[in-house]
């Protein structure tokens, strides 16, 4: 009896987010990095390729490592190779991954998973390995440069011409090469640029020779790469970068950018340019802007560049770049990467916020940003904010000017329409006349006697005369601004005077009907403005009114949409829904939370951006919440955030169209139309197969029969005996954009009756 296994009957279901964060002066996850601490166990790497299955390769000087999104695999072959200090690699158009090594040429045939050697010259250091526009193989090596050809790529024969260059001294040592065309190939090398122009044949010969043209301006350069951009061509060299063009066999300098000691060139899918240097880090050149952005190694900067030494940089089949280094292992940047743009306090840094743990967010009607923290102080920005600043905005300290006594801490701030920012602190209420731009404290009085607020968490601006302030010794109703003008030292006598005994008001909100909702820390209030004066209508909490009960009591947010709609954001229940008839009386309360959709029940800000999406803070990062069909994604740390963890009254929407979260490690700011899903489909692949929870091998044989002839990623059908009761197989999610984020499900039809859901992205299925 015989069991047939057809891989293509795995069904797979995959989901999974992608993020690109790209900043130069802000503090933002711009690179991951492995080393040592991530399971990559060495520093440099010289090179790196993507093979036909999707692997990833890393050459370092100690071996060959292979990348499955999830761990490094050592291909130390060190019996199969010629040598184990690796050069270069190169994945051809059949899919035979080239390596180059220190002394010698090698060749991985994938699908057999074997090493074999290639006989080159003796002690030949291979310096560059390429593809002519024919895939005819070419190496280079020292001073010498060839071709190879494959004769029986099943048993690694290859035949090697030896009759390009031959230690010819006038070249020197090449370091790269480059095809300019069919007939045509460009050397950098020790002594400048060579161009190599293949000559016709004429009667009676057979071997094909080589115009060696040189180029004055370049002769007395160390070239160390070369690439080409449509027609323009960056010469890299020792100490500096050329952007030239030919015309016919003239190589013509168009622009010169020096102090660059320029070590590798690469050309991104968007056409952009990286040069990797040899002691300052990367730079990356935007054609359209015509300018260099400069990721510059920074030893206290841990989400940066890791070494001054950038040996390669490559591009992967998902928009990743990987770059490797000389001591600083591998670094790695999303180009998809979600656009957070992160703020935190740098002690090196007079201009940046002034801490970390922030309370209160706030973009004024002249476009300053203005945001407190934990640590009694308060900045805003130097300058408005706007889309050419918003990378690199400094700050500066007000807080010497602002009148904060003692261990008092800003809670909340508000600009009314008239242009005063009001500052609310645990003890005391603080306002900006813009006039003046001068601080003013305020004390609030009735019947001639002072009434303290406590911490003043909640402000807003009922109509043009009138201001409500809540915080956790009740709800003032004030008439504020004649009073602000005409003295240094205000007092305001409060209209009207609501004790919430027992309770501390979090967040007020106005609806559209002029209802008044007081978020407190027990329960949900509602409220009306009457006869000069706040009457409570309703309470809402987890307790009483079954039919109309919230889901929790703790109230951290209240956001109005655009449908009139009442959000409720709460800590410990998720967000509420309260659905209204057209009185504005709420007659159902619908309840998202971790039981049914959020990843977190703690919602401390809510946003709205145009086409109705709420975006919420909570302690499992940002949520963006599509409530029409009830679908939400998650943002974190994996997608370019400072932190998880946020803060309650601490977001804000600007009218530039920033939205602005602050958390424990500073401010998050970012436009919500520019967090676009990266929607380059995942790959699956079969990575192993195993029969009694052991590895099957290629060529082995199980019972008298060869299981596999070749890498099970390349076999389609196999055949198993009765006696081989159990059999798994590894499969893998390959998308390296964040594959901890990735997830799959798998049924084996006619094992498994329902989709199989695993929370990674690389499993085993028996």
């Amino acid at each position: 009896m015989k069991a047939t296994f057809v891989t293509r009957f795995i069904k797979f279901n995959i989901g999974l987010l992608i993020s690109l964060v790209f900043s130069n002066s802000a503090s933002s996850q711009e690179f991951e990095r492995f080393s040592n601490a991530e399971g990559f166990n060495q520093n440099t790497v010289t090179a790196i390729e993507q093979d036909n299955s999707g692997f990833l390769w890393f050459a370092t000087p100690n071996g060959l490592f292979k990348y499955d999104g999830y761990e490094f695999i050592n291909s130390n072959f060190k019996n199969n190779l010629t040598n184990n200090k690796i050069t270069s690699l190169h994945n051809d158009s059949n899919g035979v991954l080239w390596i180059g090594t220190q002394d010698g040429l090698n060749v991985y045939i994938p699908w057999l998973e074997r090493f074999y050697k290639v006989n080159t010259p003796p002690d030949i250091h291979v310096t560059h390995i390429d593809s002519d526009p024919d895939g005819r193989i070419w190496v280079s090596g020292s001073n010498q440069l060839f071709s190879c050809e494959v004769i029986d790529v099943n048993k690694g024969v290859i035949s090697v011409n030896l009759g390009i260059i031959k230690s010819d001294s006038n070249i020197s040592f090449i370091n790269k090469f480059y095809f300019k065309d069919k007939s045509s190939i460009l050397l950098a090398t020790t002594k400048g640029v060579v161009l190599l122009r293949k000559q016709p044949l004429l009667a009676g010969e057979e071997k094909v020779s080589y115009e060696k043209i040189s180029f004055p301006k370049f002769k007395r350069l160390n070239v160390t790469s070369l690439l080409r951009v449509d027609n323009i061509y960056w010469v890299g060299y020792s100490k500096g970068l050329y952007k030239a063009a030919f015309e016919g066999d003239k190589l013509y300098v168009i622009d010169e950018f020096s102090q660059i000691n320029v070590k590798t060139l690469f050309e991104d899918n968007n056409q952009s340019v990286w040069i990797g240097t040899n002691d300052n880090g990367l730079f990356k050149y935007i054609p359209k802007k015509e300018s260099f952005v400069h990721y510059k190694y920074n030893p206290k900067k841990d989400a940066g560049i890791s070494s001054e030494i950038i040996n390669c940089i490559y591009q992967d089949n998902f928009n990743v770049l990987w770059i490797g280094t000389a001591h600083g292992g591998i670094n790695k940047l999303d180009l998809m990467r979600k656009k957070f743009i992160n703020y935190s306090h740098n002690p090196f840094d007079p201009n940046s916020i002034s801490g970390n743990l922030t309370t209160s967010i706030l973009e004024d009607s002249k476009g300053y940003l203005w945001v407190s923290s934990f640590n009694k102080s308060i900045v805003r920005s130097i300058e408005p904010v706007s889309n050419s600043n918003i990378n690199t905005l400094k700050f500066k300290n007000v807080s010497n000017s602002f009148p904060l006594e003692g261990n008092d801490i800003i809670a909340s701030i508000y600009e009314d329409d008239k242009g005063f920012i009001w500052f609310g602190t645990y003890t005391s209420l603080v306002v900006l006349n813009p006039k003046t731009n001068k601080f003013k404290k305020i004390e609030l009085t009735k019947n001639n006697k002072k009434i303290g607020l406590g911490i003043c968490f909640g402000i807003i601006q009922f109509d043009k005369t009138k201001m409500i302030l809540g915080g956790d010794r009740g709800v003032v109703l004030i008439n504020p601004w004649d009073q602000i003008d005409k003295n240094i030292d205000p007092v305001i006598e409060v209209n009207s005077i609501i004790p919430i005994k027992g309770k501390r008001v979090n967040t007020l909100l106005k609806d559209g009907y002029e209802n008044l909702w007081f978020g407190t820390d027990d329960g949900l209030l509602k409220g009306v403005f009457r006869n000069n004066e706040i009457i409570i209508q309703k309470e809402f909490n987890s307790n009483k009114f079954e039919n109309l009960k919230i889901s929790h009591s703790n109230i951290f947010s209240l956001h109005l949409d655009d449908k009139g709609v009442v959000w409720v954001g709460t800590f410990g229940g998720g967000l509420n829904k309260l659905i209204t008839n057209e009185l504005g009386e709420v007659k159902t309360i619908e309840v998202f939370n971790k039981n049914n959709l959020l990843p977190d029940d703690a919602v401390y800000g809510i946003l709205q951006e145009s086409n109705g999406h709420l975006w919420m803070s909570t302690d499992m990062g940002l949520v963006k919440f599509d409530s029409e069909n009830k679908l939400i994604d998650v943002f974190d740390v994996r997608d370019g955030l400072a932190y998880n963890n946020f803060r309650k009254s601490s977001y804000y929407k600007g009218n530039s169209g920033y939205f602005y979260f602050g958390g424990l490690k500073g401010l998050t700011v970012f436009k919500p139309e520019s967090i676009a899903a990266n929607i380059l489909p995942p790959k699956v692949v079969i990575t192993d197969l195993y029969i009694k929870n052991k590895i099957v091998s290629i060529g082995e044989k199980i019972n008298g029969k060869i299981i596999l002839e070749e890498s099970i990623s390349e076999t389609e059908n196999i055949e198993f005996n009765q006696t081989d009761q159990f059999i798994s197989i590894g499969v893998a999610v390959q998308h390296y954009s964040t594959p901890s984020k990735n997830r799959l499900a798998y049924k084996l039809e006619g094992f498994n009756n329902k989709w199989v859901e695993k929370s990674a992205g690389k499993t085993v299925v028996s």
